[in-house]
């Protein structure tokens, strides 16, 4: 089939992908794997495959750029739908200061983030 979309093809090492990869129109005889979709889960599936031995698998996205909703500002969607609740009154309670506030997050998670550091020292696409 016939796909204009972002496609990286993974053979047999988990070598380095360039930053910058191209936007083409490719037409795909046949992989061992196909990963639909270029998220976080996308990209670990792709790479597991190739882990477990698999020399031929590709990763197509609809986007020119893999990475999900971790390239928009560095935040899963999900976390926003918890900036506020409806209560049953219908009234409208704003929880952003207690989601947000690093001293409300488990404490793993916490550790995590200052490990991690600046997002700006990660590389996103």
């Amino acid at each position: 089939f016939s796909l204009l979309s972002f496609v990286v093809s993974i053979q047999q090492s988990l070598g380095e992908v360039p930053h910058e990869l191209p936007l083409t129109t490719t037409n795909i005889q046949g992989c061992d794997i196909l990963v639909v979709g270029g998220s976080t889960s996308g990209i670990a599936s792709a790479l597991s495959a190739v882990s477990a031995g698999s020399n031929d698998v590709c990763l197509i996205m609809h986007t020119d750029e893999v990475g999900g909703q971790l390239v928009e500002e560095g935040v899963p969607s999900i976390d926003f739908a918890w900036d506020s609740v409806t209560l049953p009154d219908g009234s409208i309670l704003d929880v952003s200061n207690f989601s947000h506030n690093p001293a409300n997050l488990p404490f793993s998670f916490t550790d995590l983030l200052k490990r991690a550091g600046s997002p700006g020292k990660c590389w996103v696409s």
